[in-house]
Order: structure tokens, then sequence, then C-alpha cells
């Protein structure tokens, strides 16, 4: 019996010294406990800061992330309001660190965009100018209403690894048709060239293309050179196998196209700034993976 109260004793003592220590030890005590652990983790989840555009619309950054590096080329990719977007696109304004701005591309929804909730877009920054050191990323609400009441817009900085300048550009050439070499348009598929400095790349027939889907500048205007490609349009994709180069672009190629001439311009101006290059022979040109049926005079 006397043995039994001693280890009665020992263990009564055990557990007034042991209840304190676990007391005072109970959070890092609790952090070895997956199921605490995982509520904690929750907690933080849940604590995670929601970002969101001047005038409150979220969104979500994948890449770039802000203040993250990028080359001369990247792509952008995030999740947005579908309420962002008309008829599936949205513009993107590049603005060097001193707040010039040096070109601006149209982002694109993957799936519908007839929604409130957050959409995929995607998009291309593929910067010809001196891009070096600080800049940003604008994105505008697109608003083809031009309401300032309308108008939001939020911003991610990035930085520039690298000085793109002339040494790390190349030259494509893009067509267009003419109204001083062809002023009464006797020759519908008669384009001409005009040559755009691109940041060098092994994707030359995209980077041609993207070059031509921007249109004529200010100062080729200037000199009759116009495009009858209509605006909105976007490469979906673009491959060349065995001399043929199968491009296909979205529904915007094909709205309020008619008449023969402007037909015959539109193919004219993408086939030969694909035909430029020595592996293309022939242009099959589709929208949206129709290449019968389209482009109808």
């Amino acid at each position: 019996m006397k043995r039994k109260y001693i280890i009665l004793i020992i263990i009564a003592i055990l557990l007034l010294i042991l209840i304190p220590l676990v007391y005072i030890f109970r959070n890092q005590i609790l952090e070895y406990i997956p199921i605490f652990n995982k509520q904690d983790n929750t907690q933080e989840e849940e604590k995670k800061i929601i970002t969101r555009s001047a005038k409150g619309v979220e969104y979500k950054m994948v890449t770039p992330l802000p203040s993250g590096e990028v080359d001369c080329s990247f792509d952008i990719e995030g999740e947005v309001s579908g309420s962002w977007f008309y008829e599936g696109v949205f513009p993107i304004k590049l603005v060097s660190g001193a707040g010039v701005e040096i070109l601006t591309v149209q982002a694109k929804a993957i799936g519908d965009a007839y929604t409130d909730d957050l959409v995929k877009f995607t998009a291309e920054i593929t910067c010809t100018d001196i891009c070096n050191g600080d800049a940003k990323l604008v994105f505008l609400k697109d608003n083809p209403s031009g309401e300032a009441v309308n108008d939001d817009s939020f911003e991610i900085p990035i930085f520039f690894k690298t000085l793109c300048d002339i040494d790390s550009t190349m030259n494509v050439l893009v067509y267009f048709g003419n109204t001083i070499k062809d002023p009464n348009a006797e020759n519908c598929q008669k384009v001409y060239a005009v040559s755009r400095k691109v940041v060098k790349t092994e994707a030359v027939g995209r980077a041609a293309l993207l070059e031509l889907l921007k249109g004529t500048t200010s100062a080729e205007e200037d000199k009759g050179y116009l495009s009858s490609i209509p605006s909105g349009v976007t490469i979906n994709s673009l491959k060349i196998s065995k001399g043929t180069a199968y491009v296909d672009f979205n529904e915007k190629l094909g709205e309020g196209v008619g008449g023969t001439c402007l037909v015959d311009r539109i193919k004219g101006q993408i086939t030969q700034t694909l035909k430029q290059f020595s592996t293309v022979d022939k242009v099959v040109i589709s929208i949206n993976g129709e290449s019968e049926a389209i482009l109808q005079p």
C-alpha cells in the first residue's frame, strides 16, 4: 500500500510541473498538431489582401507580379471582372518611368466575358522602343461610351531587366494599301511594304503580323498608306508547315468586310506580310478555325 501511495504522489508532482509548462508553451505545441496548423493557415488565407481598381473592381495578376522583372517581350496574364471588357477585349498601356506612353496592346478574354465574375485575360508586350528600368502597365477598363463616369483603371509597376534598344531589334516588313501610289485603286491586291522595328525573336512571322495589326502610324498615313484590316483583330494561332503558313484570327477580321476590293486588299496585306519570309510560299487564312466561307465579297 505504501508503494502505491508513493507512485500516486510522484504522478501528482509531475502533473503539477507539467500543467504549467504546457500552458506556457501551448502555442509552440499547437504548431506541431496538424489540425490546428490547418486552422491557422486558413486564417492566414482570409487575411490576404484583395487587389482592386481605382473604383473598387477586384482583379488578380498572374504575371507579371507587381514590381516584377520583365524582358523586352513578355506575356501578361490575370483575372478581372467581366464588366472590364467590351466585346472581349480591353486596352493595356506600357508607360515608362518618366511617364511617357510607349505603346498600347489589347488584352483578350479567355472564355465568356459577359459576366460579373472574374474572367481570365492574356496579352503580349513587345517593346520596340527604349525600355529600361522602371515602367508600369496601366490596365484600362474598355469604355466605348467615352464618358468619364465609366472610366476605371489599375496599375502594375514593372522593371525591365535589360535595355530594349536598337541593338536588340530587327526589321520586318508590313504591307498596306497606298492612296498615292495607287490613287484609283486599280489593283486592289497590290500592297506596299513599310519597314518596322521589332524586338529580335525566333517567332518573326507572329512579330510581323502583330505589327500589321497595329495599323498605320500618323507618319505612314501622311505618305498615303492605309490598312483595310478592321480594328480589334487578334491572332489565335500561326503555324508554318512545309512552306504553308496557316494563320487563324478572331471573328473581328470578318466584321464589316464587304466588296471585292476590300477583301482582296485584306488578303494581300496578310499574305505578303508572311511571304516575306523564305519559309513561306503559301498562306491559308482562317477565322476561328473556318477557312472556306470567310472574307467573301
